[in-house]
């Protein structure tokens, strides 16, 4: 899926006040950062004219009419100056060309009805909206969004427009229709803007990337300074800038230079009446809670000093409001994550547009490389736990629904040339093992098919395949050929003789203990080694008392592991042959004896060979002989 050269896209914040107050010690510009490169200056075009809805895709960099600066106040001491377009003072009317969906309408009532209760029930409103013949909605486009208030999703900008051009019904039935400027703006925050330049000179002279809309409001944000015991508010460098369209730009151009624009996130507000966070006093409908005691009455009034103060928050010995409180930090870091998550929801839904448009424009002129490549990102798409046999007719008509959704074309409705047809007799024929060697040559990865078969058992498939002894083929699964009372027994297994391996005395440490614990004990070392990926495993059982070494050798592609476990086998085999009662074997695999120990039945691999020598150890139980195995470190002098 190809992504607009000028930017990122994103969500856009919460349907927030347009000017929320910062918290108390001043405003906190913060951003998410993003790869930015510059675009084509050939797509810039200095903003000239107010575009239209007919014309606005040509016109989308050159909107910016002889704007005004508002002479009003700014709402909040943080705020310097405000400039705003001309369009903001008639408001969004309508969709442009240049938007993208989802495209919204919010409705609400212009007075509230007494008789219809306080809010407007999705389901009325739908039926309102039926019995009228507006159409083309979305399935589940009515939803609630507040009091008195509910969203409506069109499936077109068209749609939507005509919806908003019906002012007579809307004031008939006394409702107001508008579109939220959190679907069609985009808030981002430029630095490095000079001082002494006016927000007026500085967003006239502003050039925005074609396709990524026009700024339509700017504000120069200031920070508290304390000098002296004496607060001020001194300007920044920082802009805050609002685009009238969909997706942030990387960067813009003032006056031949390059800014980067980073996404803005609104400041954390924090109510003065009730203390809580995520809406004004303005707003609020709680009852009072001071901010120095916690009790029900304005902090204004309150004697409480900060050392007596104690935070409704946190329990802290602080002023609610204060900067320090860690409610603070965790009310920004929950916004941080809202807008990170809300960025991910566009990019998903932005892959399943593209892979939409893909399909749409597939013919059997198509590089098959383009076709692989899309189709490698659907990879887990066709669940195996749907395929219950080896008819693909069971299981390929909802596997292909979900790779190919409905609106694809079928294949018979797309010019293919009879010379691609081929007899269905030439697939169903036995593939021979010279096929199926060059297939895998040709292939680097792929998924398992119908059969569940991994590529990595089929890529190994020559390694294995002409193996000699001791390659084993087994005609039942592994668990079953092992008795319940072998798999339930518990081997004696040591795996901490308490022998360190870097001690310099480990050899008589290891001989102290043998005759304090185990006096008249037989011994048995096995060991197993390999030099490289090469060459053999070769595996050895070293019987002290009786002076035999059993030599065993496997071939390369086997493991140290396989080696070890071999050896650990072979001397319990020679043990109960030979009827031999207390004997200890010493390894220095611990992984091997691990094996052994674990639990068969919740072990996530059964090794053939371990299952062995858990019956051989039942074996040798059942027959009286007592068989210890512990591991000690290797190369330490021990034997």
């Amino acid at each position: 899926m190809e992504v607009d050269s000028c930017s990122l896209p994103y969500p856009g914040p919460p349907p927030l006040p347009p000017d929320p107050p910062d918290p108390p010690d001043g405003p906190t510009p913060t951003s998410s950062s993003q790869d930015v490169t510059r675009p084509n200056p050939k797509s810039k075009r200095k903003a000239q004219d107010l575009p239209s809805s007919a014309d606005s895709t040509a016109t989308a960099s050159k909107v910016q009419a002889k704007p005004t600066e508002i002479d009003e106040a700014p709402t909040h001491a943080s705020i310097q100056t405000t400039w705003l377009h001309p369009i903001l003072v008639i408001g969004v009317k309508e969709y442009s060309a240049i938007d993208k969906g989802p495209f919204i309408v919010q409705v609400s009532r212009e007075v509230p009805d007494v008789s219809a209760g306080t809010t407007i029930r999705p389901i009325k409103f739908g039926q309102f909206l039926s019995n009228h013949k507006i159409a083309n909605i979305c399935s589940d486009g009515i939803k609630s969004v507040g009091r008195n208030r509910v969203s409506v999703e069109f499936r077109t900008a068209t749609d939507a427009n005509k919806f908003l051009e019906k002012t007579e019904l809307l004031s008939q039935y006394k409702y107001v229709a508008d579109i939220p400027t959190y679907n069609i703006t985009r808030m981002g925050l430029v630095r490095n803007v000079p001082v002494d330049m006016s927000v007026e000179e500085f967003a006239e002279n502003l050039e925005v990337p074609s396709g990524c809309g026009y700024v339509i409001k700017a504000r120069r944000l200031n920070r508290k300074s304390v000098e002296d015991g004496k607060s001020s508010w001194v300007p920044t460098q920082a802009v805050v800038l609002t685009f009238r369209g969909q997706i942030l730009p990387q960067r813009v151009f003032s006056f031949h230079t390059s800014l980067p624009v980073e996404i803005y996130q609104l400041p954390t507000i924090q109510c003065q009446n009730c203390c809580r966070f995520g809406h004004v006093k303005a707003q609020c409908r709680s009852k009072p809670r001071c901010y120095k005691c916690t009790k029900d009455h304005t902090g204004e009034g309150c004697d409480k000093t900060e050392a007596q103060a104690f935070c409704l928050h946190c329990n802290g010995n602080h002023f609610a409001n204060s900067r320090s409180c860690p409610e603070l930090e965790r009310q920004r870091s929950i916004k941080a994550f809202m807008y990170a998550a809300k960025a991910s929801r566009v990019l998903t839904k932005k892959k399943k547009l593209g892979w939409k448009s893909f399909c749409e424009n597939l013919s059997p002129r198509t590089p098959p490389s383009i076709v692989w490549n899309q189709i490698k990102r659907f990879r887990g798409s066709c669940n195996t736990s749907i395929i219950t046999s080896n008819d693909p007719f069971s299981w390929i008509d909802p596997f292909t629904d979900k790779l190919a959704p409905s609106f694809v074309p079928f294949i018979d409705s797309l010019p293919t040339p009879s010379s691609y047809i081929t007899p269905s007799s030439v697939f169903d024929a036995v593939f021979s093992i010279n096929e199926l060697n060059l297939a895998l040559d040709g292939l680097k990865d792929s998924s398992p098919g119908v059969d569940g078969i991994p590529y990595s058992f089929l890529s190994n498939y020559r390694k294995y395949s002409h193996l000699p002894h001791p390659v084993v083929q087994y005609q039942t699964f592994p668990l079953f050929s092992i008795s319940f009372e072998a798999l339930t027994f518990k081997p004696n297994i040591i795996l901490d003789f308490g022998i360190n391996k870097y001690s310099t005395n480990a050899r008589n440490e290891f001989y102290e203990r043998m005759d304090s614990e185990y006096n008249g004990w037989r011994t048995i070392y096995t060991d197993a080694s390999k030099l490289d990926n090469t060459s053999s495993v070769g595996a050895a059982v070293w019987i002290p008392s009786t002076k035999i070494i059993l030599n065993f050798k496997y071939p390369s592609v086997s493991s140290v592991f396989t080696g070890e476990a071999t050896a650990i086998l072979e001397s319990i085999q020679f043990i109960k042959s030979h009827n031999l009662n207390n004997t200890i074997i010493f390894t220095d695999s611990k992984s091997s004896l691990q094996s052994i120990l674990s639990n068969p039945f919740r072990s996530k691999s059964n090794f053939p060979i371990i299952l062995q020598i858990r019956e051989s150890l039942f074996r040798c139980h059942e027959l009286g002989l007592n068989v210890v195995m512990a591991w000690i470190p290797s190369h330490t002098g021990i034997p």
